[in-house]
């Protein structure tokens, strides 16, 4: 990867090569981590770092620390960064209540503020029914989050570029070539049987079963609880095996591709759901570690 850094004036830098590095995505969160470390005790005063691999972003971010490091056996910088959505979670919303609000409302109002110009969403900019209040101390990344999910059904996602999706896009696949080492772990302690709907009445008597299990965890769902009783079966049957990959070198993988490759012993493995991706470099060598699971089938649940 090549690194360069960009000062609060808009001055670009070119980093040169660090002696560690330490990339990390996670589903789960909305920012990816970056570390890098080079052998020079001074701190560039750097406030965006861009990582670049065989010429497409690898990483856009905000600087959070730069620390100095000096001991007997010399002197090092430590850059810690996270990713563009980072502008997201570190700024708050003004509070106040949008009647009937666009996905282009939120856009002008939230998000183009904070340098994110490209929206991408689902609604076509037409307004959408309804109250949406925004409460004091909330997040942008919040606001956007909650609004995508109350009225869009989705969950955003931001690209390492700073292009913000309404929804999750779909990356295609990415066939693994080299595999160095796999781990498979099955965790049948994440799976539920069924889960119990509040109805109008307020009783618990709407059921959803997971057609595979005859029986097992029960959950019990509220009538207005945010969640769909079908996603908590089909998230538990995902949680229930853990798949962990390998590989040498860094691979640029988009964050919602699902991954294709065969086994050290000749086992194929496909349409894999990316968990989490931890790319490291350091004197023990260079390595990507992916961990996956396997896509639930809707079919399996009844309700």
């Amino acid at each position: 990867m090549i690194f360069w850094g960009e000062t609060a004036g808009g001055e670009k830098k070119y980093l040169g090569e660090p002696e560690e590095i330490l990339l990390v995505h996670d589903i789960d969160a909305p920012a990816d981590m970056l570390t890098l470390i080079y052998p020079s005790g001074k701190p560039e005063e750097l406030e965006y770092i861009y990582a670049y691999e065989n010429g497409d972003i690898a990483f856009a971010g905000v600087v959070d620390e730069q620390i100095g490091e000096f001991t007997a056996n010399g002197a090092r910088t430590k850059i810690i960064a996270r990713s563009l959505a980072a502008l997201l979670l570190d700024n708050e919303a003004m509070p106040q209540t949008l009647w009937n609000p666009s996905l282009r409302t939120i856009a002008e109002k939230y998000l183009k503020p904070l340098g994110f110009n490209c929206v991408i969403g689902a609604d076509g900019g037409k307004p959408l029914r309804g109250a949406f209040v925004i409460p004091k101390g909330s997040s942008v990344w919040s606001v956007l989050e909650n609004y995508c999910r109350t009225f869009l059904g989705s969950t955003p996602y931001i690209t390492p570029d700073g292009v913000i999706y309404s929804y999750t896009p779909e990356d295609g696949e990415i066939e693994l070539s080299s595999i160095a080492a796999l781990e498979i772990r099955r965790r049948p302690y994440a799976r539920i049987a069924k889960v119990y709907v509040q109805s109008e009445s307020g009783a618990y008597d709407a059921l959803f079963s997971n057609a595979a299990m005859k029986s097992g965890k029960v959950r019990y769902c509220a009538q207005n609880g945010g969640r769909h009783a079908a996603d908590i079966i089909r998230e538990g049957e995902e949680q229930s095996e853990i798949i962990k990959v390998k590989t040498p070198g860094f691979q640029n993988i988009p964050a919602h591709s699902r991954v294709n490759f065969t086994s050290p012993a000749g086992e194929r493995f496909e349409n894999l759901i990316i968990e989490s991706i931890r790319y490291s470099l350091n004197k023990s060598g260079e390595l990507q570690l992916l961990t996956l699971k396997r896509a639930s089938q809707k079919e399996g649940i009844c309700g």
